[in-house]
């Protein structure tokens, strides 16, 4: 019921973590998506504003073709033609010369005139204008009046495409109280650079109220184009073609009408055009979130893993020591009510049980003794007091008070210890590192087999080893063994009892000696484990003690 209960909670704390996550996602999804909308909107404007900007130059530009620079020189070309009526138009030029300043500059925007008078009558034109083009010019005049019914002085304009090349013919009805003629003017929109730069110059294109006035034509970018793609005019080193606009244009006057146009503002200008500037995106910081989010559910998740296999450690923990203290308890208390009540039948019967109880007892110490060890490590409290020590004596005397219970599984310890030194350890902690080799050796090995302890001085370190003929250690958990709760695979369906902690305790006192524990494997079957100590910088007084060989 407990462990289906811890499972409910575990599962509907990864449901509230996964609906978080979810929630989250969708924040971002819903920031994103304002964010957007608010940036397509703040383009929006400003590309209103360049069309605004690029159309008011248009506007300007054509009135000021089509008034300051066709209307007098149309009014030239009458003057010139009602002096000779009959004489041919010369060339736009030709009567430059002989016009007024204002005139002058306006018959330079042309290169061919031409004069019908109304209603439809005698047409002459400049020697560079043919009889067809004088006809299809007449002709193409007479149905703009019909459509447009333009009043004299007006500036109305016809546009013809010839074979690619744009050509404007520009037209005024002038009437003179006694006869009205039309004078018209064939110009080339390459020739109208210089006015559209007059208008542009002239004051800004955007409004003043936007800004505050602080918007000047600085902070635009302008270009005219004819059909095969000349530039007419430009203005601005950059076009941007996110915020800005490409149209046809469209000019009240038709002067500029078909010209293609461009237009956009700058980034800089942007802050003074609309409030806050373009919004910043936050897709980088909202998928930094996202992805923060997701690592930590994945991090919960693990720790909540992690935590339920603590829990199922600390269960078989719990179960593994209670089945290890019964089993010693057991003996103790069984041999120890046999000589209670007397029931030996023999002093050899006798001496067997008091031998099995301290056999027990010493059994059931060392357990005890691993688990307070333990929960001192757990609590970050395990402490070594160091100090300088005899080692093979040490380890001498360990083996020794290990052999009841080698005895008792018939087991035979042997020790090899050479190479004498003082080395600066925790006496008990070496004692108790000893005698959980010993018993791991002991209770995974078979009943009779032997165990070699040696000792051996190594280049920066001295060396335990304790050699067993038990199954071996799998080479893929050579390492695992080392960590708390941890037994091999094979030995968890098995009648072996273990708490998981008795390498683990190795391992942590070996670190706080500053050594080293590992396990190689041994030819013909076993496992060799061992221990390093770091010697001394300046190694203190050797003992001389002699090799020995003794069983246990």
């Amino acid at each position: 019921m407990r462990g289906a209960s811890e499972r409910s909670q575990a599962g509907l704390v990864i449901v509230l973590l996964i609906l978080s996550l979810g929630s989250t996602a969708y924040l971002a999804l819903e920031a994103f998506r304002s964010t957007s909308r608010n940036r397509a909107a703040a383009e929006s404007i400003v590309r209103d504003n360049a069309r605004l900007a690029g159309q008011e130059l248009v506007r300007r530009g054509g009135y000021e073709v089509a008034y300051y620079g066709f209307s007098p020189a149309l009014r030239a070309i009458v003057f010139r033609s009602r002096q000779d009526p009959e004489a041919p138009l010369p060339l736009p030029s030709e009567i430059a010369a002989t016009s007024n300043a204002r005139q002058k500059s306006g018959l330079t925007l042309a290169d061919a005139a031409f004069v019908m008078s109304l209603p439809r009558g005698l047409h002459h034109s400049s020697p560079n204008l043919s009889a067809a083009e004088g006809t299809w010019l007449g002709d193409a005049i007479l149905a703009d009046i019909v459509k447009q019914k333009p009043a004299d002085g007006d500036v109305p304009v016809i546009q013809r495409n010839d074979g690619g090349r744009q050509e404007t013919f520009a037209y005024m009805i002038i009437s003179d109280g006694t006869s009205r003629v039309v004078a018209a003017l064939r110009s080339d929109p390459r020739r109208y650079g210089e006015w559209i730069r007059r208008a542009y110059e002239r004051q800004p294109l955007l409004p003043v109220a936007l800004g505050n006035g602080t918007l000047t034509n600085d902070a635009l970018f302008v270009d005219l184009r004819d059909g095969a793609g000349a530039v007419l005019f430009r203005a601005g080193d950059h076009f941007d073609p996110q915020l800005g606009i490409e149209e046809r244009a469209n000019d009240p006057t038709g002067t500029l009408d078909g010209l293609k146009l461009r237009a956009s503002v700058t980034r800089e200008a942007i802050p003074r055009m609309v409030v806050g500037g373009l919004p910043v995106s936050r897709v980088p910081q909202l998928l930094l979130s996202l992805c923060i989010s997701v690592a930590l559910l994945g991090a919960a998740i693990f720790q909540l893993q992690r935590e339920r296999a603590l829990v199922r450690l600390r269960s078989d923990f719990v179960s593994s020591v209670s089945h290890e203290l019964r089993t010693p308890l057991t003996q103790i208390r069984m041999f120890a009510e046999t000589l209670r009540l007397d029931r030996v039948r023999s002093p050899e019967e006798r001496r067997r049980s008091i031998v099995i109880i301290d056999q027990e007892a010493r059994r059931l110490a060392q357990l005890v003794e691993n688990i307070l060890l333990f929960s001192q490590g757990e609590r970050g409290g395990l402490r070594v007091n160091r100090h300088p020590v005899e080692i093979n004596p040490l380890v001498a005397d360990a083996v020794e008070s290990f052999g009841p219970i080698a005895r008792a599984k018939n087991v035979v310890v042997i020790t090899e210890l050479s190479d004498p030194a003082v080395l600066d350890v925790d006496a008990d902690a070496v004692r108790q590192i000893l005698l959980n080799l010993l018993d791991n050796s002991v209770k995974y090995g078979p009943a009779g087999q032997r165990i070699t302890v040696t000792t051996s001085r190594q280049s920066k370190a001295f060396r335990i080893a304790v050699r067993d003929q038990g199954p071996g250690i799998p080479q893929d958990e050579r390492d695992s063994i080392w960590k708390k709760f941890r037994r091999l695979d094979r030995d968890l369906e098995t009648h072996r009892a273990g708490t998981g902690i008795g390498l683990a305790l190795v391992m942590e006192l070996m670190i706080l000696h500053g050594g080293r524990a590992w396990v190689d494997p041994v030819s013909g079957g076993g496992a060799c484990f061992n221990v390093e100590f770091p010697l001394p910088d300046e190694p203190g007084t050797d003992i001389n003690l002699p090799a020995t060989g003794s069983a246990s």
